[in-house]
Order: C-alpha cells, then structure tokens, then sequence
C-alpha cells in the first residue's frame, strides 16, 4: 500500500492561507496536482479559478517586500515615448 507524501506548507503558500486568499485544503490539492508536473501550484490556483492572480500578487509583493504595480491603473498615453 503506497503512503501519500507528506506536503510541508511554507512561504507563499503559508502567506496565502494566513492571509484567506485559500484554505489549508485547497492549497494542498494545489501541490498534490502538480507535483512531478511543469506546472506550478499557483499556475493551478489561478487556472482552476481556485484563488485571484491579483490576491496572489498582492501577497507575494508582501511576502517578498517588492512593490505591486497594477497595471489596469496605469495610464499608458501618460507615459513619455
């Protein structure tokens, strides 16, 4: 009878769930379902409508301590050619 592997939760992935972005659960499907992919668990988060690419940017910008630029807020004629 194989074991499933244990999923240790840390970094980004604790921030998301500290935070509310996703829960405990859903977060550990996310591994689960890419492990031994290309694909990384935030790409299934996103893909799978599971969390908001905006929420997780905003967490990893604050994780990380690097700014967050919206860019749907930008105004692109402003900027010089």
């Amino acid at each position: 009878m194989a074991t499933e592997p244990v999923i240790n939760l840390s970094g980004l992935a604790k921030r998301l769930i500290a935070d509310g972005v996703v829960d405990e659960i859903t977060m550990r499907k996310a591994h689960k379902e890419t492990n031994n992919t290309e694909r990384t668990w935030l790409a299934f988060l996103v893909e799978q409508q599971l969390a908001s690419s905006r929420l997780i940017a905003e967490c990893a910008s604050e994780e990380f301590g690097v700014h967050f630029l919206l860019l749907e807020a930008t105004d692109i004629d402003s900027i010089p050619k």
